[in-house]
């Protein structure tokens, strides 16, 4: 083309044009690629180790049974519809298995409908979510696509205690996630009573991340006490900021490990006592 743009761009800008017309920018995406392919050319901010840790290890084996999801993992660098993603040249060819948007504001009603659409339409499982001014609205909408992921990871969305009261209902029925993060969301006493009570019922949750979070130690103590009580819970890391402790591989540490052993102390005198 004789704009200059890459190829998959130009054709996702020439898509778009009732949304220049309307004065709201168009939904432009691509693919994004492990660090080998990004050294020979690919722009830095396609690079996949950019993604958080969990989130790559979230990605399911490719179809050669490699590990490596490159090409597999779309970054929307601006939102859009529904519609506008049907048209969107990353999501049409082959199939992907996440979606991350990082830095740009996003309507939680058009991600839920963009997922939920692309669950069965390709093989996503994933989305990373990271600075995109979701606030509690936003977060409210996500919680109605928990159920169709193995993998949520959001990063400063601001979705704080009113937000995570909603993702913490369907987390506690939901048996499609394996791990969740919510870091850096604003999250104080009443939001992570509202986890606990979740992590009271779920029995598939196996990692979930709270770091750079306002807890506070009472929250650590009412999630110690929602795992001491589930017998049947799943997780076995659990990543907190390093004052509070956590879980790792089934292992509780730190503050958290103290608040078990006190309730496991109840416990047993509760039970002698009968």
């Amino acid at each position: 083309n004789s704009c200059g743009f890459p190829a998959a761009l130009f054709f996702e800008e020439v898509g778009a044009m009732t949304s220049i017309q309307s004065g709201k920018k168009p939904m432009q995406c691509r693919k994004m690629y492990d660090a080998d392919r990004s050294k020979v050319g690919e722009p830095v901010q396609l690079d996949m180790s950019q993604l958080p840790e969990l989130v790559l290890e979230s990605l399911p084996p490719g179809e050669n049974g490699k590990e490596e999801a490159g090409g597999r993992v779309v970054k929307i660098f601006q939102p859009g519809t529904l519609d506008e993603a049907t048209a969107q040249e990353a999501m049409q060819r082959g199939t992907f298995v996440a979606i991350t948007v990082q830095d740009v504001p996003v309507r939680g009603s058009d991600l839920v409908d963009i997922v939920k659409h692309y669950v069965q339409a390709s093989k996503l499982t994933t989305v990373h979510l990271r600075n995109c001014s979701l606030a509690v609205p936003g977060g409210q909408h996500i919680a109605r696509a928990m159920a169709d992921l193995a993998c949520l990871y959001t990063e400063g969305n601001r979705i704080r205690d009113g937000g995570i009261n909603t993702m913490a209902t369907a987390l506690a029925s939901n048996a499609s996630l394996r791990i969740l993060g919510l870091v850096d969301e604003e999250i104080e006493l009443k939001g992570a009573m509202a986890l606990a009570e979740a992590l009271q019922l779920n029995t598939t949750l196996v990692k979930l991340d709270l770091r750079r979070n306002a807890i506070t130690r009472e929250g650590v103590k009412e999630l110690a006490f929602a795992l001491c009580k589930n017998s049947g819970s799943s997780l076995k890391y659990l990543y907190l900021d390093q004052e509070y402790g956590g879980m790792d591989k089934g292992n509780f540490k730190g503050l958290l490990l103290a608040y078990k052993l006190e309730f496991s102390l109840t416990f047993m005198g509760d039970f002698h006592s009968h």
